[in-house]
């Protein structure tokens, strides 16, 4: 199971086979983290000690975009480019994803020190599988051998769809990933994300189940609406 270390301003999970392998969020009460170069992130990088660490993120738009990056890459650089996953085997890097009831997911290859970062809302479902295949092509990697965690995002207890897109998930990954109340349709993203991980072969994985929505700790589209979200912050780091 993953461990979570609590502060005021953000989680700290340790839900890889190595623990200096870690993932941190930001939550709500440290504001708002689309500026790459603004004050939240830095007050963010300064509490979780990555303050002088090269931390990447891209502009997301919930795409299955996947950018590879090494130590050759500068963070603002890429910050500007278009995607929704970061990909790296240097340890000294830091790859994130934001997040406001959208999934962040990360990926961890013990043996070789291949780790992502990935953003997976309803519209770029399967960028889980893309970046298994992406490790798989470009390093050989077998998925039985990635290690994978699911952050916190909204559940299916809030996530409500209109019926067509229930029925499209429902269809392509089973009826378990959706429940009706009512005239109402609601989906787990966090279960279709399962399954696909389960499905690539994928054999351990870890997910957190707090619902961004119900949890006010956490920004949320759904609850606080689209004028006044805070999206928050998930990234991956080596500890020493």
């Amino acid at each position: 199971m993953s461990e979570i270390s609590v502060s005021n301003d953000f989680l700290r999970f340790f839900p890889f086979s190595d623990p200096k392998v870690q993932v941190d969020m930001s939550l709500r009460s440290l504001g708002d983290m689309s500026d790459p170069e603004g004050e939240p992130r830095r007050g963010f990088y300064e509490e979780a000690g990555l303050l002088n660490r090269r931390v990447f993120t891209l502009q997301q738009v919930h795409s299955r975009r996947i950018v590879y990056v090494d130590g050759s890459d500068l963070p603002i650089a890429v910050s500007r480019m278009e995607g929704d996953g970061l990909i790296s085997r240097d340890p000294s890097l830091v790859l994130g994803v934001t997040v406001a009831d959208c999934l962040p997911i990360f990926l961890f290859h013990a043996k070789s020190g291949t780790f992502a970062a990935l953003h997976s809302g309803w519209r770029g479902t399967g960028i889980v599988s893309d970046a298994l295949e992406a490790f798989r092509a470009n390093w050989a990697i077998a998925p039985d051998e990635v290690e994978a965690f699911i952050g916190p995002s909204i559940g299916g207890c809030c996530y409500r769809v209109d019926e067509k897109r229930a029925r499209d998930f429902s269809r392509r990954y089973g009826d378990a990933v959706l429940r009706k109340e009512g005239r109402e349709f609601y989906l787990d993203l966090g279960e279709v994300n399962e399954r696909l991980l389960r499905i690539s072969g994928v054999r351990q994985l870890v997910r957190e189940k707090s619902c961004t929505s119900c949890d006010d700790r956490f920004g949320s589209y759904r609850r606080e609406g689209p004028e006044a979200f805070h999206r928050m912050l998930a990234l991956i780091a080596f500890f020493q």
